[in-house]
């Protein structure tokens, strides 16, 4: 089982005060691994960076953590990719909103791009999320599965942060009721419906099938591993259920810069690094 150490964080930052929000995460996981924090910002020439740095900087080293900062320009995502591959770093850490709160503002788009290039783990935070200021709790990982390959490779490395944290790991898989397509003669036409009970039904025995196979295939290790089947809209099926924790974390896999899977970067998982008020790891799948 490898150890999962965050000993040099790299945290873009773009002077707004939403992207300072992910700063005591990023202060807890640099004390528990005597690490250090590098404040990164891209140089546009609308912000000026010196006051906002000074501030966050100041923030860090009062808190005793190790923590500089760096000024660059050009590309945002290139330049953060480029910089913490280049140096060393363990994890990224970023903001899912921007400046002036919207959604699709600088530093939420940027981080979208990271993590489609980056061969890093990045921990993301909705920008919006009201921080009580006790950092990075973790009181549940939750992991995501769809039954591929790609999904299950982020479960070795949210087996050892559990087992290092400690904290319990709940394994989960969503089944989604389609609507059925099918020729009517006495209507002469195609007409939806919904599936029936039976095959519904079906959908779950094989889940949880799946689940109790993963569970077993991962027993001997020190963490507490649950699983649960979910039924809905994926997104909300399991916003729904992260929201019936303490402190989640959750964990989704990642191809790095080969491109990111349907699970980590499709619709299910923009809407849950957008709107969610939960913070999220994505997991490369060379780095399990």
């Amino acid at each position: 089982m490898r150890s999962i150490m965050f000993n040099k964080i790299l945290l873009p930052v773009d002077g707004s005060e939403t992207s300072k929000t992910i700063i005591p995460y990023c202060g807890n996981l640099a004390q528990e691994n005597d690490g250090h924090i590098t404040l990164f910002f891209v140089e546009t020439g609308d912000v000026s960076s010196e006051p906002f740095l000074d501030s966050a900087i100041n923030e860090l080293l009062t808190s005793g953590l190790k923590a500089d900062s760096i000024r660059v320009r050009g590309a945002a995502a290139e330049q953060i990719v480029f910089y913490a591959e280049n140096n060393n770093y363990d994890l990224i850490a970023m903001s899912t909103q921007g400046r002036n709160g919207m959604k699709r503002a600088v530093i939420g788009s940027v981080t979208e791009e990271v993590i489609r290039n980056t061969s890093l783990p990045v921990l993301t935070v909705n920008g919006s999320r009201n921080n009580s200021g006790n950092g990075m709790r973790i009181g549940k990982i939750i992991v995501p599965l769809d039954g591929s390959t790609l999904s299950e490779s982020a479960l070795p490395f949210a087996i050892s942060l559990a087992s290092e944290i400690p904290s319990d790991l709940l394994i989960t898989n969503v089944i989604s009721p389609t609507k059925v397509i099918a020729g009517d003669p006495i209507l002469d036409g195609l007409v939806t419906f919904d599936e029936t009970s039976h095959t519904v039904k079906a959908k779950k025995i094989d889940s949880d099938q799946y689940l109790f196979e993963t569970t077993n295939k991962l027993s001997g290790n020190p963490a507490t591993i649950e699983s649960e089947v979910l039924e809905g809209e994926p997104s909300q099926a399991i916003m729904a259920l992260v929201e019936r924790h303490t402190d989640p974390l959750v964990i989704l896999a990642s191809h790095g810069r080969a491109g990111l899977s349907r699970l980590v970067m499709g619709s299910v998982t923009e809407t849950l690094m957008r709107t969610s008020d939960f913070p999220i790891l994505v997991i490369p799948e060379k780095s399990e």
